[in-house]
C-alpha cells in the first residue's frame, strides 16, 4: 500500500467527464423523507414516487403541482458526521473480490410482518364467475359481459357495490348448491365463500361436483338501490359458474412457483373479505381505508383518509403477512358548485366557453351525482358545454326549449345559475348545481396543488413509533387478527408478534476528493475544503433572470463564482441577461436561448420560479447541445449550503465530477483489499428505469389517438472504477409496456462497454444491471427476454462477460425497524433520525424471497418520517455468483452515496437514480413537444382492425421517428442531474 502519491493518480487527473442538473436541493436526495405511506397517495404514485413531471398546474386556487419542488436548494449534509484525511492510506485493488465479507455490524431487525399458520388450513375450490348483463329487450340478446375495472374510483366502488350485493344474493337463492343456509349460533357461514367482487370465488364447497358448470340469474330490481348505480341498464344479470382447480394452502411451503401463486392469491382475497362485507372501509386492491376517517387537508375540497397496505408474500420463513399504514387524500363529498368556489373558480368563468380548458383540468374525471331526480344517477365528468344552460336548446314535447326550461318544467327546479355552462354526458345537459361529488374518490398526485402537495407531506409524516402504533390499532379493526371469522372458518391463523431477524448495518464508503478522502460515520457530510475531483471549466456563463430577486443579484453570482473556484469548478467570465422583457411563449424561450448561445455562452443558468420555462430550457438542450439550469429564486437567499449544491450541479453538467467513492480505509484494511474499487474497476454498471404516463380515461384515448403519452426508458452507466455517472439516454415505447423489445437497449449497453473501455483504459469484465420498474410477475419475461436479447449482442463481442440483473423494487410493503425491545421504550418524540434503522441497514435472509437471491437495504437517512427500503432481487446471472449478495449489498450501498449533489447517500444506487431522471426528461420533453404543436401525428391508416401485435408494432414505428427527434445530443455530461 502507498500513501497520497498513488492515491490522487487511482483518482486524479482523469480525461472523462460527467455533469449534473438542477435538483440540486431536493431533499428527497440525501434524506429522503419517506413518510409512512404517503409514497401510495391512493395508488397514483407509482411512477418512480410522485409526480415526475410538469403535471398537476391549475389556474385556480393555489398554482402549480405535483412537480419536484425547488430547483437548486438544499440542507446540511451534517456538520459533525465525518473526518477529512488529506493523507489517506489506500487499500489495493483486486481482480478477484473476496467471496466472504465479515459482518461488520449485527444488529436485530424487526419487520411489518407476521407469520401465517398454515397447518389447519382448509382445502377449498377456486372457480372463475363470468357475469353478463341483459336489457331483456331483444329475444335473442347476447348479454354484456361486466368484469372490466372502471377507470376511476367513483366507478369502481360502484362496480364493488353492485358485484358484491349480486354475490351475496346468489349465495341465498341457492341454498341447495352453496349450503348457504348452514349458520353457527353467530350466523356466521359454516362453509367460507371468498370471492374478489370480480370473478374470483373460491369455497370449501364443491359446487360443481357432478357439472362442469352452473349457470345463476339475478333480477337487478330485487337489489338494494344504491347498489344498482353500475348496473342500472340491465334487467337481470346471468352469472356462469366455471370451476377452475383445487387449492391446498396447507402445503404451500415449498410448492413451485406455478402452485404457490394461485394459493397466495387465494390469501391475499381472504384477508379482504371482512373489509368487503363491511361498509366502513373504502377497498382498491390490496389498500383498505377507514371511511369514518376524514380529516380536512388545506381546504374543505380535500379530506385525509388513514388506511392500510397489506400484502401475503412467500419468504424464506414461510408465508407471511405484511402490514404498512398508509394515508390518501380524498376528494370531500360536496356539491360541485362549493367544490369550484372552495378553488377560486370566479363566476364569470363559469359562464365563460373560454375557460372550459382550465375548469375541466380541476374536475375532469371526478365521479358525481345528480341531486335533483327521485332516483338520481352517477356518472364521471368527461366534458363540458359551449353553452350556458339558458342558451342550449332542444326539441322536447313538440316545443323548443332550452335546458334551463326543462328542468323548470319537467323538474321543478328553476336554476339559480342559468348562465352557468352545463356538464355534458353523451348528449345530455346537467347543469353543475344539480351535481353533488360523490365520497371515496382518492386524489391523484399529478392533480395537486403545489400547496395541497406540501400539507399532504406534512400529514403523512410518520416516525417508526407512531407508524407502528398505526399498524397495532388499525389492523384488528380492518380485521387482521385471529378473531376475524373469515379467517377462523378457513383454518388459517396469524403468529403474534412481527417478526425480528438478523442483519447488518453495512459499512459507509470513503468519499474521494482531489485532496483527500472524507471518512462518514452517520452518512452525510459537508464538503468544506475539498476539492472536486476533477473541477470543469465554463468558459462563458451565462446567467439569465426570469423574476424580480430578493437579493442583489450581482453579489450573489459574484459569491457563487467565487465558491465555485474555490471548489476547483472554474467560470471564466459571466454576464446578466435579462429576459423578463422577453417573450414568455415556448416560441420566444427558445428563441432567446439560441440567440444567448449564438453570442459564445457555453453554460446557461435561469434564476426564476416558472415551472414552464423549465420544460422549454430543458426541451433547448436537444437542439442546443449546451446544458441549462434553473435556480428558484428563494434559493438565492438561503445560506451557503444551498450554493454550494448550486455549484455541486454546476461542476457535474459543466463536464466535472465532484467526488468518487471507495471503501473506507479502516474497513479496506480488514477485507485486504478497497471491495468497491475492485468491483467497480471491473465492472460496468448499468441502470435502466421506466417512466409510464397516467391511466388515460375513455374521453382522453379518443382525443389523442394519434400521439398518446408513451412509457419513456431511461438507462445510464458508469464508466470507471470512480462510480461516475456520465452518460445517458432515454428512448420511448408503447404505453404500457413491460418488458423492453427494442435495439435500443442493446445498442446502449454495447455503446456503454465501448466507453467503459475507452474511459477506463479496461476491458469489463462483469456487467451489473440495476433494473426498474416492473414487479415479481415480470421478473421470468424480463430474464428470458431482456436479459437474452442484451446477452446475444455483448457475447457477440465479450464471450466471457458476466451479466447480473439486479431487479430494484421501491414500492414495496417491506418496513425496517429496531429491534423490539428499542422500539418498546423508544420514545415517540424522539426525532426521526434517531426512532429509525441506521443508514446502510440490510437483510438478505428470512423474509426476503426464498427463490431469489434477495437483500432488503436502507441506505438514506430519513430524516423526517420512517425510511422505506427497496428491495434487490437478482433475476439473472450468466454466470453463477458473479457477484455473491454480500457483494451486492456492499456495491449497492456505496453508490448510493454517489448522486454528487447532496452530501448524504441517496436511496438508490446512482445509475438507476440517473434512468429514474433521464426517463422522466424524456417524458416530459415529450409533453413539451406535444403541447407545443412539435409532434406529427402518425401517418397509419385504419382501414382494418389490427391485432394486439400489430398495434404495438405501429405504435413503436411512431414513436421511433420522435425517438430520433427527441433524441439526447449531450455526451460525457450529466445534463440531468
Amino acid at each position: 500500500m502507498r500513501r497520497n502519491d498513488s492515491f490522487r493518480s487511482d483518482y486524479s487527473g482523469r480525461s472523462d467527464r460527467s455533469y449534473g442538473g438542477d435538483r440540486g436541493g431536493d431533499r428527497r436526495y440525501g434524506g429522503d423523507r419517506d413518510r409512512g405511506g404517503y409514497g401510495d397517495r391512493g395508488g397514483y404514485g407509482d411512477r418512480h414516487g410522485g409526480d415526475r413531471g410538469g403535471g398537476g398546474y391549475t389556474p385556480y386556487g393555489r398554482g402549480g403541482g405535483g412537480g419536484r419542488g425547488g430547483r437548486g436548494g438544499g440542507g446540511r449534509g451534517g456538520g459533525g458526521d465525518h473526518t477529512f484525511d488529506p493523507r489517506p492510506i489506500m487499500a489495493p485493488v483486486q481482480a478477484n473480490l473476496p467471496p466472504n465479507i465479515e459482518v461488520f455490524n449485527r444488529k436485530k431487525i424487526q419487520v411489518n410482518s407476521t407469520l401465517l399458520n398454515l397447518t389447519r388450513a382448509k382445502a377449498v375450490f377456486q372457480y372463475e364467475l363470468k357475469l353478463r348483463g341483459f336489457k331483456c329487450k331483444e329475444e335473442n340478446e347476447e348479454g354484456v359481459e361486466i368484469f372490466k375495472v372502471p377507470d376511476n374510483d367513483g366507478a369502481r366502488n360502484a362496480k364493488y357495490s353492485a358485484l358484491n350485493e349480486i354475490f351475496i344474493k346468489m349465495l341465498k337463492e341457492n341454498p341447495s348448491i352453496f349450503k348457504s343456509d348452514e349458520v353457527d349460533e353467530n350466523q356466521n357461514h359454516k362453509h367460507l365463500y371468498v370471492y374478489d367482487r370480480s370473478c374470483l370465488f373460491y369455497s370449501d364447497v364443491d359446487v360443481c361436483a357432478d357439472v362442469d358448470e352452473r349457470l345463476f340469474e339475478v333480477t337487478t330490481r330485487d337489489l338494494p338501490y344504491e347498489a344498482r348505480g353500475f348496473i342500472c341498464q340491465f334487467r337481470k344479470v346471468q352469472i356462469r359458474l366455471v370451476k377452475a382447480g383445487k387449492i391446498e394452502p396447507s402445503t404451500a411451503i415449498g410448492q413451485p412457483d406455478t402452485v404457490l401463486r394461485p394459493i397466495l392469491q387465494y390469501l391475499d382475497i381472504l384477508f379482504d373479505q371482512l373489509p368487503y362485507r363491511n361498509d366502513a372501509y373504502w377497498v382498491f386492491a390490496n389498500k383498505i381505508y377507514f371511511k369514518a376517517s376524514r380529516k380536512e387537508i388545506m381546504n374543505r375540497n380535500y379530506t385525509l383518509k388513514s388506511g392500510l397496505s397489506k400484502c401475503v408474500r412467500n419468504t424464506a420463513n414461510g408465508i407471511v403477512l405484511q402490514l404498512d399504514a398508509k394515508k390518501s387524500c380524498f376528494y370531500a363529498p360536496r356539491k360541485l358548485l362549493d367544490f369550484l368556489a372552495e378553488e377560486r373558480v370566479p363566476s364569470r368563468d363559469l359562464e365563460s366557453p373560454r375557460c372550459k380548458k382550465d375548469i375541466m383540468k380541476l374536475i375532469k374525471g371526478i365521479f358525481v351525482r345528480t341531486n335533483h331526480m327521485p332516483n338520481n344517477r352517477s356518472f364521471s365528468i368527461s366534458g363540458l358545454t359551449d353553452q350556458s344552460a339558458d342558451q342550449i336548446t332542444f326539441e322536447y314535447e313538440g316545443a323548443t326549449i332550452t335546458v334551463a326550461e326543462y328542468f323548470h318544467r319537467r323538474y321543478n327546479r328553476p336554476l339559480e345559475f342559468p348562465r352557468y355552462l352545463c356538464v355534458e354526458k353523451r348528449g345530455s345537459y346537467i347543469p353543475m348545481e344539480f351535481l353533488d361529488i360523490i365520497d371515496g374518490q382518492r386524489l391523484a398526485k399529478t392533480r395537486m396543488s403545489s400547496e395541497l402537495d406540501q400539507n399532504m407531506i406534512r400529514a403523512c409524516q410518520m416516525r417508526p413509533v407512531e407508524l407502528l402504533r398505526e399498524i397495532d390499532d388499525q389492523g384488528p379493526e380492518a380485521g387482521f387478527n385471529n378473531s376475524n371469522p373469515f379467517l377462523k372458518n378457513s383454518g388459517i391463523r396469524i403468529v403474534n408478534p412481527r417478526i425480528e431477524v438478523d442483519g447488518q448495518e453495512l459499512p459507509k464508503p470513503a468519499i474521494v476528493y482531489a485532496n483527500g478522502i472524507m471518512k462518514l460515520k452517520n452518512g452525510g457530510w459537508r464538503q468544506d475544503s475539498a476539492m472536486y475531483l476533477r473541477g470543469a471549466t465554463i468558459e462563458r456563463l451565462a446567467v439569465i433572470i426570469g423574476g424580480r430577486c430578493q437579493v442583489d443579484e450581482r453579489r450573489w453570482i459574484g459569491d457563487l463564482v467565487q465558491m465555485a473556484d474555490q471548489r476547483g469548478l472554474k467560470i471564466r467570465s459571466h454576464e446578466i441577461k435579462d429576459l423578463r422583457s422577453s417573450t414568455n411563449d415556448s416560441d420566444g424561450i427558445v428563441n432567446f436561448i439560441n440567440d444567448v448561445i449564438r453570442q459564445g455562452f457555453d453554460y446557461l443558468m435561469f434564476l426564476c420560479d416558472s415551472k414552464e420555462l423549465h420544460q422549454a430550457i430543458k426541451y433547448s438542450e436537444i437542439s442546443t447541445k449546451v446544458c441549462t439550469q434553473q435556480v428558484k429564486m428563494q434559493s438565492m437567499s438561503k445560506g451557503r449550503d444551498t450554493m454550494g449544491n448550486i455549484i455541486h450541479k454546476m461542476n457535474l453538467k459543466a463536464g466535472g465530477q465532484n467526488y468518487a467513492v471507495a471503501t473506507n480505509p479502516e474497513v479496506a484494511n480488514r477485507m485486504r483489499c478497497d471491495l468497491i474499487k475492485s468491483a467497480l474497476t471491473t465492472t460496468c454498471v448499468i441502470g435502466i428505469e421506466m417512466s409510464h404516463p397516467a391511466a388515460m380515461q375513455r374521453a382522453d384515448r379518443m382525443l389523442n389517438a394519434e400521439n398518446p403519452e408513451p412509457t419513456t426508458v431511461g438507462i445510464a452507466h458508469t464508466h470507471d472504477d470512480t462510480g461516475c455517472v456520465a452518460n445517458g439516454d432515454y428512448f420511448f415505447i408503447p404505453r404500457g409496456t413491460t418488458v423492453i423489445d427494442h435495439p435500443k437497449l442493446p445498442e446502449f449497453v454495447q455503446n456503454a462497454l465501448r466507453q467503459f473501455h475507452l474511459k477506463s483504459g479496461k476491458h469489463a469484465t462483469r456487467l451489473l444491471i440495476y433494473r426498474s420498474g416492473i414487479s415479481e410477475g415480470a421478473f421470468a419475461d424480463v430474464a428470458q427476454k431482456e436479459c437474452a436479447n442484451i446477452m446475444r449482442h455483448v457475447h457477440a463481442v465479450n464471450p466471457q462477460l458476466a451479466v447480473t440483473m439486479v431487479v430494484v423494487q421501491r414500492k414495496s410493503n417491506h418496513r425496517l425497524f429496531q429491534a423490539r425491545e428499542a422500539m418498546d421504550t423508544m420514545n415517540p418524540s424522539a426525532p426521526a433520525p434517531a426512532q429509525n434503522v441506521t443508514p446502510g441497514t440490510s437483510i438478505n435472509s428470512t423474509v426476503t424471497n426464498p427463490r431469489f437471491k434477495e437483500f432488503i437495504m436502507i441506505a438514506h437517512r430519513a430524516l423526517l418520517g420512517t425510511a422505506k427500503p427497496i428491495v434487490g432481487t437478482v433475476i439473472f446471472e450468466s454466470v453463477r455468483d458473479s457477484f455473491t449478495i454480500q457483494q451486492l449489498e456492499h456495491l449497492s450501498n456505496a453508490l448510493c452515496y454517489q448522486h454528487e449533489i447532496v452530501t448524504a447517500p441517496i436511496a438508490l444506487p446512482d445509475p438507476l437514480r440517473s434512468a429514474s431522471d433521464l426517463a422522466l426528461r424524456g417524458l416530459n420533453n415529450w409533453k413539451f413537444a406535444s403541447n407545443t404543436g412539435s409532434l406529427a401525428g402518425g401517418d397509419r391508416e385504419y382501414q382494418r382492425e389490427y391485432t394486439q401485435e400489430e398495434e404495438k408494432a405501429l405504435a413503436q414505428k411512431s414513436l421511433d421517428r420522435h425517438n430520433e427527434r427527441l433524441a439526447v445530443s449531450i455526451n460525457d455530461k450529466k445534463f440531468w442531474a
